[in-house]
């Protein structure tokens, strides 16, 4: 599991890079907003459902 981390750590570093580089900063916020927005969709959606 540590492992898991570690890789995607690096894989963000990787694609955040590429991203600076090619697009400018502005886009690299532009990513991280469009992916915490989609993530509490995905969390919205498919989280526990309540009791009734």
């Amino acid at each position: 599991m540590v492992a898991t981390f570690q890789v995607a750590i690096a894989l963000g570093a990787v694609f955040g890079g590429l991203l600076v580089d090619h697009t400018g900063v502005a886009s690299a916020f532009a990513y991280c907003g469009a992916a915490t927005l989609l993530a509490a969709i995905v969390v919205f959606l498919r989280g526990p459902k309540q009791a009734e």
